[in-house]
């Protein structure tokens, strides 16, 4: 349960951290690569957890 809060605190976090600096960031190029950086970042920021649990699965076998 621990690990969940921590994934949904990370999240949150990363949201608002890349919507902050999208805010500031100038129209153009840039702000259109930047925010292709920032879905990659919160993709893996969502599929850490998602790893984790198969990963823990697979150690704890049948």
């Amino acid at each position: 349960m621990e690990e969940l809060k921590d994934a949904i605190k990370t999240l949150v976090m990363m949201t608002v951290l890349c919507t902050a600096l999208e805010m500031i960031m100038p129209e153009g190029t840039v702000k259109r690569y930047a925010k292709f950086i920032f879905a990659l970042a919160t993709m893996a920021v969502l599929l850490r957890p998602a790893i984790a649990l198969v990963q823990f699965l697979t150690e704890k076998g049948p």
